[in-house]
Protein backbone atom coordinates (compact mmCIF):
# COMPACT_ATOMS: atom_id res chain seq x y z
CA UNK A 1 0.00 0.00 0.00
CA UNK A 2 2.95 2.01 0.64
CA UNK A 3 3.64 2.30 -3.42
CA UNK A 4 0.19 3.86 -4.09
CA UNK A 5 0.04 7.41 -5.51
CA UNK A 6 -2.52 10.07 -5.90
CA UNK A 7 -2.71 9.42 -9.71
CA UNK A 8 -3.76 5.44 -8.72
CA UNK A 9 -7.17 6.80 -7.67
CA UNK A 10 -9.72 8.45 -9.54
CA UNK A 11 -12.57 10.36 -8.42
CA UNK A 12 -15.89 8.65 -9.19
CA UNK A 13 -17.04 11.55 -11.54
CA UNK A 14 -14.14 11.50 -13.43
CA UNK A 15 -14.33 8.02 -14.20
CA UNK A 16 -17.86 7.71 -14.86
CA UNK A 17 -17.05 11.30 -17.22
CA UNK A 18 -14.04 9.05 -18.87
CA UNK A 19 -16.27 5.75 -19.34
CA UNK A 20 -18.99 7.45 -21.17
CA UNK A 21 -16.81 8.96 -23.20
CA UNK A 22 -15.35 5.25 -24.51
CA UNK A 23 -18.87 4.26 -24.57
CA UNK A 24 -19.53 7.37 -27.32
CA UNK A 25 -15.95 5.75 -29.01
CA UNK A 26 -17.08 2.38 -29.06
CA UNK A 27 -20.16 3.04 -30.56
CA UNK A 28 -18.78 5.20 -33.52
CA UNK A 29 -19.53 2.46 -36.66
CA UNK A 30 -17.60 3.21 -40.12
CA UNK A 31 -19.96 4.62 -41.78
CA UNK A 32 -20.38 7.38 -39.69
CA UNK A 33 -16.36 7.74 -39.62
CA UNK A 34 -16.45 7.69 -43.65
CA UNK A 35 -19.43 10.15 -43.65
CA UNK A 36 -17.70 12.47 -41.30
CA UNK A 37 -21.09 12.11 -39.27
CA UNK A 38 -19.07 13.07 -35.85
CA UNK A 39 -18.98 15.46 -33.32
CA UNK A 40 -16.72 18.25 -34.36
CA UNK A 41 -14.36 17.89 -31.85
CA UNK A 42 -13.60 14.32 -33.67
CA UNK A 43 -12.81 15.94 -37.12
CA UNK A 44 -10.10 18.31 -38.02
CA UNK A 45 -8.71 20.04 -41.21
CA UNK A 46 -5.58 18.87 -42.79
CA UNK A 47 -3.71 22.09 -45.12
CA UNK A 48 -0.37 22.49 -46.84
CA UNK A 49 -0.37 19.67 -48.70
CA UNK A 50 1.12 19.53 -52.19
CA UNK A 51 -1.22 19.39 -55.06
CA UNK A 52 -0.15 15.57 -55.95
CA UNK A 53 -0.63 14.56 -52.43
CA UNK A 54 -3.45 11.53 -52.96
CA UNK A 55 -5.25 9.84 -49.88
CA UNK A 56 -3.51 7.11 -49.17
CA UNK A 57 -0.21 8.57 -48.70
CA UNK A 58 -1.32 11.12 -46.51
CA UNK A 59 -3.32 8.42 -44.77
CA UNK A 60 -0.20 6.51 -44.13
CA UNK A 61 1.56 9.81 -42.86
CA UNK A 62 -1.04 10.03 -40.62
CA UNK A 63 -1.12 6.82 -39.47
CA UNK A 64 3.11 6.99 -38.52
CA UNK A 65 2.63 10.34 -36.74
CA UNK A 66 -0.27 9.40 -34.59
CA UNK A 67 1.88 5.96 -34.03
CA UNK A 68 -1.59 3.51 -35.34
CA UNK A 69 -0.90 0.32 -37.09
CA UNK A 70 -1.71 0.45 -40.82
CA UNK A 71 -3.89 -2.27 -40.17
CA UNK A 72 -6.48 -0.90 -37.94
CA UNK A 73 -6.22 2.67 -40.40
CA UNK A 74 -9.68 2.08 -41.59
CA UNK A 75 -11.17 1.64 -38.29
CA UNK A 76 -10.33 4.37 -36.28
CA UNK A 77 -9.68 7.53 -39.06
CA UNK A 78 -10.78 8.35 -42.72
CA UNK A 79 -8.98 11.08 -44.75
CA UNK A 80 -11.04 13.02 -47.63
CA UNK A 81 -9.72 15.52 -49.68
CA UNK A 82 -11.59 18.92 -49.88
CA UNK A 83 -10.81 18.33 -53.81
CA UNK A 84 -9.09 16.84 -56.36
CA UNK A 85 -5.86 18.82 -56.49
CA UNK A 86 -6.55 20.86 -53.26
CA UNK A 87 -4.01 21.79 -50.75
CA UNK A 88 -6.49 20.97 -47.67
CA UNK A 89 -8.45 17.55 -46.66
CA UNK A 90 -10.13 16.87 -43.77
CA UNK A 91 -9.83 14.00 -41.37
CA UNK A 92 -12.29 12.35 -39.16
CA UNK A 93 -10.96 10.45 -36.02
CA UNK A 94 -12.97 7.93 -33.78
CA UNK A 95 -11.41 9.36 -30.70
CA UNK A 96 -11.29 13.18 -30.23
CA UNK A 97 -7.80 12.82 -28.57
CA UNK A 98 -6.16 11.79 -31.71
CA UNK A 99 -7.27 15.57 -33.51
CA UNK A 100 -5.80 16.85 -30.19
CA UNK A 101 -2.54 14.98 -30.94
CA UNK A 102 -2.56 15.86 -34.45
CA UNK A 103 -3.19 19.60 -34.11
CA UNK A 104 -0.29 19.54 -31.39
CA UNK A 105 2.09 17.92 -33.39
CA UNK A 106 5.58 19.59 -33.83
CA UNK A 107 6.36 19.76 -37.62
CA UNK A 108 10.51 19.05 -36.91
CA UNK A 109 11.38 15.86 -35.83
CA UNK A 110 8.60 14.02 -37.03
CA UNK A 111 9.06 13.18 -40.59
CA UNK A 112 5.51 11.88 -40.70
CA UNK A 113 3.90 14.91 -39.67
CA UNK A 114 6.37 16.92 -42.10
CA UNK A 115 3.76 16.62 -44.85
CA UNK A 116 1.23 18.27 -43.57
CA UNK A 117 -0.23 20.51 -40.87
CA UNK A 118 -3.31 19.98 -38.78
CA UNK A 119 -6.03 22.73 -37.35
CA UNK A 120 -8.98 21.94 -35.70
CA UNK A 121 -12.61 22.51 -37.56
CA UNK A 122 -13.12 25.42 -35.60
CA UNK A 123 -10.33 27.21 -37.88
CA UNK A 124 -10.83 25.45 -41.16
CA UNK A 125 -10.93 27.45 -44.06
CA UNK A 126 -14.75 28.51 -45.85
CA UNK A 127 -13.88 25.67 -48.56
CA UNK A 128 -13.33 22.75 -46.70
CA UNK A 129 -16.55 23.06 -43.98
CA UNK A 130 -18.52 23.46 -47.20
CA UNK A 131 -17.15 20.23 -48.15
CA UNK A 132 -18.14 18.56 -44.82
CA UNK A 133 -21.16 20.05 -45.56
CA UNK A 134 -22.13 17.77 -48.28
CA UNK A 135 -19.98 14.94 -46.18
CA UNK A 136 -22.65 14.80 -43.57
CA UNK A 137 -25.14 15.40 -45.80
CA UNK A 138 -28.40 17.22 -44.96
CA UNK A 139 -29.60 14.79 -42.27
CA UNK A 140 -26.80 15.72 -40.08
CA UNK A 141 -27.02 17.82 -36.89
CA UNK A 142 -24.16 18.34 -34.67
CA UNK A 143 -24.95 17.33 -30.98
CA UNK A 144 -25.73 19.98 -28.76
CA UNK A 145 -25.10 21.33 -25.64
CA UNK A 146 -27.94 20.02 -22.75
CA UNK A 147 -27.07 21.50 -19.92
CA UNK A 148 -29.29 24.47 -20.13
CA UNK A 149 -32.11 21.84 -20.85
CA UNK A 150 -31.20 19.95 -18.00
CA UNK A 151 -30.91 23.05 -15.95
CA UNK A 152 -34.47 24.17 -16.84
CA UNK A 153 -35.98 20.52 -16.46
CA UNK A 154 -34.62 19.82 -13.07
CA UNK A 155 -35.68 23.29 -12.12
CA UNK A 156 -39.02 23.00 -12.63
CA UNK A 157 -39.66 19.79 -11.26
CA UNK A 158 -37.50 21.47 -8.35
CA UNK A 159 -35.38 18.72 -8.06
CA UNK A 160 -31.45 18.76 -7.17
CA UNK A 161 -29.05 17.93 -10.26
CA UNK A 162 -27.50 14.46 -10.26
CA UNK A 163 -23.45 14.88 -10.02
CA UNK A 164 -23.01 13.61 -13.07
CA UNK A 165 -24.68 16.24 -14.98
CA UNK A 166 -22.60 18.62 -13.19
CA UNK A 167 -18.77 16.90 -13.63
CA UNK A 168 -20.34 17.05 -17.22
CA UNK A 169 -21.10 20.55 -17.60
CA UNK A 170 -17.76 21.47 -15.86
CA UNK A 171 -15.48 19.34 -18.14
CA UNK A 172 -17.38 21.09 -20.91
CA UNK A 173 -16.85 24.52 -19.60
CA UNK A 174 -13.08 23.35 -18.74
CA UNK A 175 -12.72 21.99 -22.22
CA UNK A 176 -14.17 25.49 -23.37
CA UNK A 177 -11.99 27.59 -21.64
CA UNK A 178 -8.92 27.31 -23.52
CA UNK A 179 -10.33 27.80 -26.99
CA UNK A 180 -12.02 30.83 -25.79
CA UNK A 181 -8.86 32.53 -24.56
CA UNK A 182 -7.16 31.03 -28.15
CA UNK A 183 -9.92 33.04 -29.94
CA UNK A 184 -10.15 36.25 -27.42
Amino acid sequence: LSAMIEQDFCPFSIAVAEAAAERVVAAVTREQLQSFCLPDEHVAEVYDLHSDTDVKTLTLNICQALEIPEASTSSLLHVNLTERGSSTALIACRRPGDIERLTSLPCTGNPAASHFSVRPLRHAAASSRERLRELRGESFRPRADCSVARRLIHGSLQSPMPLSHIVEEKSRQHAAAPRQEAMG
